[in-house]
């Protein structure tokens, strides 16, 4: 048997970076050709001027000892190798979700939900273990440092242009869902208000104004 598929290859996404390669710069020569720019011969002395002259002074030195370079890079999804054996199979809590969501049942919602803490707790611990081994094996290496600050940061991810429309809609359901949670916290706050017998408090006055009591009394008794 014998079978003609035609299978698209789907493009992944790319980005495209700029970059100087400034470690090949050399200061020597860096300082020659920055004496021969304006910024030396002819300063002004306005300090606008002076810093925009400055500016482009440096610029067409590094256009020539260090010229832009244009790379294409793969984006991909976040790795998560961050996370644990222990953090792992905590995650795993979808049959407790799918019982409460059969049962509905009080006694499930809670067991899902403290699962789910559990869960958030062990990620949080993997993460933070991770990141501090990274920082601590990086030693004096301040690009290594700087590498997984900017991972820390979100500093290489890529934001997607959201559409008029789309914004629109992300913030109507957005709205939505605060209100609607809002209201469910309130006519839950409300039902057991109504099933919770009133709590009288006696507070003790304080002592001065258990002293302004005492005199206001003293008055009523001599009039």
């Amino acid at each position: 048997m014998e079978a003609d598929l035609n299978l698209c290859r789907s493009t992944p996404a790319t980005r495209h970076l700029k970059y100087r390669n400034i470690k090949a710069i050399d200061p020597v020569r860096f300082a020659a050709l920055i004496r021969d720019q304006e910024i030396f011969t002819s300063p002004p002395d306005d300090v606008n001027a002076f810093a925009d002259m400055l500016d482009a002074s440096v610029m067409r030195v590094l256009d020539v000892l260090a010229p832009i370079r244009t790379r294409t890079v793969r984006v991909g999804k976040r790795s998560a190798r961050w996370l644990s054996t222990s953090a792992t199979s905590a995650k795993r809590k979808r049959r407790l979700e799918r019982r409460w969501k059969r049962t509905r049942s009080e006694s499930d919602r809670l067991a899902f939900r403290a699962a789910c803490r559990q869960a958030n707790s062990e990620i949080n611990r993997s993460r933070e273990a991770f990141f501090l081994d990274r920082l601590a094996s990086a030693g004096t290496n301040q690009k290594a440092k700087w590498r997984v600050v900017r991972e820390l940061l979100h500093a290489d991810d890529q934001s997607e242009n959201q559409s008029p429309s789309k914004a629109r809609r992300l913030c109507t359901d957005f709205a939505r869902f605060v209100t609607g949670k809002l209201c469910r916290v309130a006519a839950e706050v409300a039902a057991r208000m109504s099933t919770t017998a009133a709590i009288s408090v006696a507070l003790p006055l304080r002592p001065r104004v258990r002293w302004l009591w005492t005199l206001y009394t003293l008055s009523a008794l001599t009039k």
